[in-house]
């Protein structure tokens, strides 16, 4: 092709392409809008070869109308979506500037997802927001009450310290000096129970207000023994337990048995079997008697066994309850 052939050839490549443009511009244009003109474009892709600017709240649509992205003030970015928004299944990072103050969304968005549709972090239409998994969640309800699902709930000691156990004048373990400081010091003492003679201490407790409604709970003994001898202790606890308004029952006793491990003073943890718990409430009280069941083959263990504290493991689901005597 000589030279003249080549100009006429580019001369209407240029016409061609410049109608493309003008007829794109024509097809994406609206009333009120001004359609971006691409410097490239092939049948695959169309790519912007310079920056591009909006002036003041003119908008930048997709597809129609109530898709379209816009700043409505300076420093402020507005995603507009009649519909729905989507962050693609394959953003793992999501950043927010360490001086983004507020993050607002539409009134009409009803449920905002991070994570699958079951959500990391899910925020309702109701109110709620949740944070966990699909079964296993922390859960802010619409009145702010703040709950526990799955395996979201906490454990928590419910204590009866031995300043609150009472001695009835019979059977008792008497106050023995648990430990000085070496030097001729007064010393602590604590309840001492005797390895030939059974002996008790009672006292009552009630579930505080945190408690997960018809869980379990499990009774252990906070205990040393008073020497490096060997042997087994055993302990036994006899209750009742009634809900506000309930009716108490016959006592059931249960044991727990522990052994020493040649060390004096260490501090050891005898576990009872769970209680259960089926259809109790909050403020439900156990009373209780706890003693040292000297006549059992297992308790061996030949001296005092000093009592620190009996405590009840118990379920957490809320922090506390929604009123004063419910949850």
């Amino acid at each position: 092709m000589d030279e003249e052939g080549t100009i006429k050839t580019a001369l209407v490549e240029e016409r061609t392409r410049r109608q493309f443009l003008q007829d794109l511009g024509k097809l994406g244009a609206v009333a009120g809008t001004v359609a971006l003109l691409p410097t490239i474009a092939s049948a695959a892709t169309t790519r912007f070869m310079n920056q591009v600017y909006l002036n003041s709240d003119e908008k930048l649509y997709f597809r129609d109308t109530g898709l379209y992205i816009y700043s409505s003030a300076n420093g402020v970015l507005d995603l507009v979506s009649d519909t729905t928004a989507n962050v693609f299944n394959s953003l793992t990072t999501l950043n927010l500037g360490t001086t983004v103050t507020t993050l607002n969304l539409g009134t009409t968005v009803t449920t905002l997802n991070v994570g699958t549709t079951s959500g990391a972090v899910n925020i309702g239409s109701t109110g709620t927001t949740r944070i966990g998994g699909a079964s296993n969640y922390s859960e802010f309800e619409s009145d702010g009450t703040l709950e526990f699902i799955g395996d979201a709930t906490v454990w928590e000691d419910l204590r009866v310290p031995i300043s609150a156990i009472k001695r009835l004048g019979f059977s008792d373990p008497g106050w023995v000096q648990f430990k000085t400081d070496g030097a001729g010091s007064v010393g602590v003492y604590a309840l001492a129970f005797d390895p030939s003679t059974d002996e008790e201490v009672y006292f009552s407790c009630q579930l505080p207000h945190s408690y997960k409604e018809g869980s379990d709970i499990t009774p252990h003994v906070h205990w040393a023994p008073s020497d490096a001898n060997a042997g087994g202790v055993t302990w036994g606890l006899e209750y009742t337990w009634a809900n506000i308004d309930g009716t108490y029952g016959n006592t059931t006793i249960i044991t727990a048995d522990d052994s020493t491990d040649t060390t004096s003073h260490k501090h050891h943890m005898a576990n009872f079997s769970a209680i259960t718990g089926t259809g109790k409430t909050l403020s439900s009280m156990l009373v209780c008697r706890l003693f040292r069941d000297v006549s059992d083959a297992n308790d061996t263990y030949a001296s005092d066994a000093f009592l620190l504290e009996v405590d009840f493991h118990f379920e957490k689901d809320t922090v506390g309850s929604r009123t004063i005597s419910a949850k």
